[in-house]
């Protein structure tokens, strides 16, 4: 089995100017098909959060509980983002080689987002999700369950198949979401999904 790509597909538009210089692991742990990335703070602190890519956040940022935040005593801040007014984490210290890169360009140059609940929506920290994936390249390698982040010059392998995803743009035809649209074809007619890594089945 060919390990699951979504390289190009989460950062078709703006990850060549976000990712790394060199490809990068990102410390995760996997359970029931789903990656967790572990972080750990230069004091020895983790934090888990849930890689969804039809999950919440926005603008390059990660997202956070406000529970975590006290926990790893995090500095935050106030932030203006247009009409709102947001609370950010200006950064977090991850020891070397047990993190993951800070989106660039970020508003108020911040590192994560602090949303209140997100916890129990997750069961862990945290998410991340719609806003911080696309600034980066993805490798999912699922049978060595594995999370990479690509160097911003990766370039796909001759052999790989290329899947088209489409994003929704604002009104000035600029990056509107960080939702991937993937389209199908069942019985000969096309079907828009989301492109959902955090997604969980629930038999009955």
């Amino acid at each position: 089995m060919l390990p699951f790509l979504l390289t190009s597909a989460l950062a078709a538009t703006v990850g060549a100017h976000a990712s790394p210089s060199s490809r990068q692991i990102v410390p995760t742990s996997y359970e029931a098909g789903h990656f967790y990335a572990v972080g750990t703070t230069t004091e020895g602190k983790t934090l888990q959060l849930l890689v969804d890519s039809g999950g919440t956040g926005g603008s390059g940022f990660y997202v956070i509980d406000p529970a975590t935040v006290s926990r790893l005593g995090l500095q935050t801040s106030r932030c203006v983002l247009g009409a709102e007014t947001l609370e950010v984490v200006t950064t977090i210290p991850f020891a070397p080689g047990k993190g993951w890169p800070k989106s660039v360009d970020t508003p108020c140059d911040a590192t994560a987002l602090v949303v209140s609940g997100i916890g129990k929506v997750t069961g862990k920290d945290g998410i991340i999700g719609a806003g911080y994936m696309p600034r980066h390249i993805w490798t999912f390698d699922y049978p060595a369950r594995q999370l990479w982040i690509e160097s911003a010059d990766w370039k796909p392998d001759a052999g790989m198949h290329r899947v088209a995803l489409g994003y929704q743009r604002n009104s000035a035809g600029g990056w509107g979401t960080g939702f991937a649209r993937l389209r199908v074809q069942v019985a000969g007619q096309p079907l828009d999904l989301l492109l959902d890594t955090g997604a969980t089945g629930k038999p009955s």
